[in-house]
């Protein structure tokens, strides 16, 4: 069971159907969050150690994109729809589900970090 500290931060995510819809390839979302954000082409490229030319023939399909630039590539421009378009390609409508289930589940630990807590002060 993890404990929050101070520091802890929490990522929200706002699922919002449709990501399939407006890029119905992967492919979309690279070219999307690469030329439509307010941060430079020439930036993005050298945050994830590319050229920016390499990077542009990268995201149009030319060349393949590394799997493993991906999370730089979300970090350099801030922007979580490629991550929107793989929850709903592979959770699809049960998100929803799994998001309600998650914040009953964190209710629930809630209450039992509580009821420890009361246990350890009676000792």
């Amino acid at each position: 069971m993890q404990q929050k500290s101070e520091n802890a931060a929490q990522l929200t995510l706002d699922f919002d159907p449709g990501v399939r819809e407006r890029f119905p390839q992967f492919e979309d979302t690279l070219v999307h969050v690469v030329y439509s954000g307010l941060k430079p082409q020439k930036s993005i490229a050298y945050d994830i150690d590319e050229s920016p030319s390499s990077l542009a023939r990268k995201v149009k399909g030319d060349l393949a994109f590394p799997a493993h630039k991906l999370p730089d590539l979300i970090r350099s421009t801030e922007d979580l729809t490629p991550l929107y378009w793989l929850i709903e390609e592979f959770l699809g409508e049960d998100a929803g589900d799994r998001d309600e289930t998650m914040a009953e589940v964190e209710r629930h630990m809630a209450a039992i970090q509580a009821l420890m807590d009361k246990q350890k002060r009676r000792r």
